[in-house]
């Protein structure tokens, strides 16, 4: 239905384009999010829109605004008033947002939910769990730059096979809350770090690598995935415990 591609592009050129930041990256949302259109993400210079709004019943204006809305936020954090007189400026901002929202209202009481299993680690020689050292401020783990995502770990993994499945977990009381997957990860046997505070970024160190498109980050939905730590048997248990 809607090509989100070619919204992004009609927005950036009719109506707003960061002057601090590449393109983003443009997704659907894996589940039909009904309480928000969409959001942004600066860890990977991402915005993911509801798959509740790839719908004929949403006018591509409106879809149009959200994208807007959510292009703002690499330069604008904070729904402040700054951030609010600029989306305004989207033409009938204020009417479009209201039919989306009375459209998600009714959308949310005809979903149907679906149990769906997928095996990530079907095809990988070696799939390994890894600890990152955060725990409130996960989200400081991973960084994106130069179209990689970088994991900042004190795990220390050699000789790990190139087809592999990562797992990146941190801990809380009895549980390992899932943050992301990464296939084909990188480790390296020290902590590296890219310096780039004097050209306009931020300095980051990292441990372990992957291709954007390798890896999924699961804390958008709140950390939700977790294992009991009593679940791991000895020979599966995490790397860089401390």
């Amino acid at each position: 239905m809607h090509d989100l591609d070619k919204i992004l592009d009609e927005v950036r050129s009719k109506y707003y384009t960061s002057k601090t930041l590449p393109r983003p990256n443009i997704l659907w949302s894996d589940e039909h999010w009904t309480a928000i259109n969409g959001k942004y993400t600066l860890y990977n210079n991402q915005i993911t829109v509801s798959r509740a709004l790839n719908s004929n019943q949403v006018s591509h204006e409106a879809l149009a605004s959200v994208v807007y809305h959510e292009s703002l936020h690499q330069d604008f954090a904070d729904h402040d008033r700054k951030f609010m007189l600029r989306a305004y400026k989207f033409p009938n901002y204020k009417a479009y947002s209201q039919e989306l929202e009375e459209y998600l209202s009714d959308y949310s009481f005809s979903l149907k939910y679906d149990k769906t299993i997928a095996d990530y680690s079907k095809g990988k020689n070696e799939v390994i769990y890894v600890i990152v050292p955060y725990l409130e401020d996960y989200q400081n783990a991973f960084t994106f730059y130069d179209g990689n995502i970088y994991i900042d770990t004190e795990a220390q993994v050699v000789n790990m096979s190139k087809n592999n499945l990562a797992i990146f977990l941190v801990g809380n009381k009895e549980k390992y809350h899932i943050l992301a997957l990464a296939e084909n990860a990188e480790f390296f046997k020290n902590q590296q770090r890219i310096l780039h505070y004097n050209f306009g970024g931020l300095d980051f160190s990292y441990r372990s690598s992957a291709l954007r498109d390798n890896a999924k980050i699961l804390f958008d939905t709140t950390c939700n995935y977790a294992v009991e730590k009593n679940a791991f048997p000895a020979l599966l248990l995490p790397i860089g415990l401390t």
